[in-house]
């Protein structure tokens, strides 16, 4: 699994022009890939950035650290952003937000802003249902509190779905930090059903 490339991309899109607010985890790849914000010649997309809140030489290796800055420095940084674009022009205002996977704290931000939005999972449809379901797991006791399997054995998610082994839940080998990210994302559902 590459995180680090896969891992924070958000679409906003607003009315006919597109904003596309992309954080990846590398600033000089954002910048090169943004333009710094420039609108990509020939279209009606434009691409913007929100820093992490590490700083340049910080370590983006480090899953923990990372998401703990993004999380307490993005929502501010993201509201402030969608409030200036919508007062730049308010006939053309972002009406929907598009985040993947584990940038759903996006969704909560656009809806306090009373902005509909969508998930996109990059992943394969496994690893979304298995997280969708630890609040189950846990429940069941299937795993524990750290997402670790309370016993080796293997499960059904769904009637539809293969048997699973429990050693091999997509978030083990991350730390505990990732697996508490990964539970309360899976909260953001709220947000998108309806």
């Amino acid at each position: 699994m590459e995180i680090k490339d896969s891992f924070n991309k958000s679409t906003l899109i607003k009315g006919k022009k597109k904003r596309i607010f992309c954080h990846f985890c590398a600033p000089q790849r954002a910048n090169t890939a943004a333009g710094a914000g420039n609108l990509i010649k020939g279209s009606q997309v434009e691409l913007v950035t929100l820093s992490d809140g590490l700083d340049p030489e910080d370590d983006r290796t480090d899953v923990t650290k990372l998401l703990l800055s993004i999380k307490s420095t993005m929502p501010a940084r993201l509201s402030k952003l969608i409030q200036h674009i919508n007062a730049l022009d308010v006939h053309n205002k972002i009406t929907c937000i598009i985040v993947t996977f584990n940038m759903g704290w996006a969704l909560e931000v656009g809806h306090k802003l009373g902005i509909k939005g969508a998930l996109l999972c990059p992943a394969s449809a496994t690893s979304l249902a298995s997280a969708a379901c630890i609040p189950k797991l846990l429940g069941d006791g299937i795993i524990d509190s750290q997402g670790l399997p309370t016993r080796k054995q293997e499960i059904q998610l769904s009637a539809d779905m293969p048997m699973m082994d429990t050693q091999k839940f997509p978030w083990r080998g991350f730390s505990k930090t990732f697996f508490d990210h990964l539970l309360q994302e899976m909260k953001i559902h709220k947000y998108i059903r309806k």
